[in-house]
This record gives structure tokens, sequence and C-alpha cells, in this order.
């Protein structure tokens, strides 16, 4: 019997395609807020199965990154940060998020953080969100669309006040029109 190996890595590479899919349409369903129950009636599989695919995929892609969730939740358990330190936990989120290549895991680094219940770092946290949605052709998240997410009167992520006629300058207007004023520049890792 003669076996087609071509056709066999063929085979598998279609199936694994296959997969690859319906695990992203799952984590697509979950990020439009379905429930896992749902999604997994919908599959005919268990509820335990999908939530093993969403955990591998986040352990596997997003695991050792930074997400809007972790962020926020890193500011509100730090409210002693300095500016300084809170533009670095910022700009190691964006070095994150920018190293993810899959819109699906992009979209769910982007998900709904709990408030940080300061109003400066919810709105600025919104903005980055915005930004590096906007940086990687993606919608803006729902979520950050809300009035709640804007900080007036203005905040700005200035050293000195010197500074804030440069700041107002370089700032990103997905910072701006939340009433955040941070140089774009102070987002990148070096």
């Amino acid at each position: 019997m003669d076996t087609d190996v071509g056709a066999i890595r063929a085979t598998s590479r279609t199936a694994a395609l296959a997969l690859a899919q319906h695990h992203t349409a799952i984590a697509g369903a979950l990020l439009d807020g379905a429930r896992q129950a749902d999604v997994a009636e919908a599959a005919g599989v268990s509820q335990s199965a999908i939530s093993q695919i969403m955990k591998r995929r986040r352990s596997a892609r997003i695991g050792s990154h930074w997400s809007i969730p972790v962020l926020a939740a890193h500011l509100k358990d730090n409210p002693q940060f300095s500016l300084n330190e809170t533009v670095r936990a910022c700009a190691q989120f964006a070095s994150d998020f920018r190293a993810l290549a899959d819109p699906v895991d992009q979209q769910i680094a982007l998900g709904a953080p709990e408030r940080v219940g300061v109003d400066h770092l919810d709105a600025l946290v919104a903005g980055l969100a915005d930004y590096e949605a906007w940086r990687a052709n993606l919608p803006s998240p729902q979520w950050t669309l809300s009035s709640r997410y804007s900080m007036f009167p203005s905040w700005f992520a200035a050293p000195t006040d010197g500074l804030k006629a440069w700041v107002m300058r370089h700032t990103p207007p997905q910072f701006e029109v939340r009433g955040v004023f941070i140089d774009a520049r102070d987002l990148e890792s070096v």
C-alpha cells in the first residue's frame, strides 16, 4: 500500500488551519459578549473546552504581555506611582501590545478593564487603548467610547508647567479628546 505523505501533510495543515480558525471564531464570539456556555453549546463542546481554549490562547500569546485590564489593575494597586512610573507602565503595555501579531490577541489585550478609580488614570488607560487600536488598524474598543473616560479639566503627563505646551503639541488625538495630554514618544520603549 502506497502512502501519499504529501496528501497527509496537506490534510494535517488543512485540519490545523480549520482548528485555528475555529478557535479564533470562539475567541471572537466571546469578545463580542457571548457567554462561554452559549459558545460551547453552539460549537457542540463543553464549557470547560471553551475555557481551556481561551486559557491556552491567553497564556500562549498574551500571558507574558501586559493587557489593558492588567495595566489598569497595576495602576489601581499602586496609587503611590509617580508620573514617571505611570508613563513607564503605559509604555510597557504599548511595547507588549505592539509585539502581538494576531488581531484576536490584540482585541483581547484591549479588553475593558475595571476602572482604576482615579479620573485621569481611567482617561489615560482609555486613551492608550484607543491609540494602540488605531496604530494597529483596529476599531476603537467600544468601552473607550464612554464619556466616563474623559478628564476635564485636562490632565498633563508633563513634569513641569513649562513642558505643557510641548506636550500639547505632541499628544495624539485619542488622548486629547479625553482631556489627557501625553507626548506619544513617551510611550515608546527603548
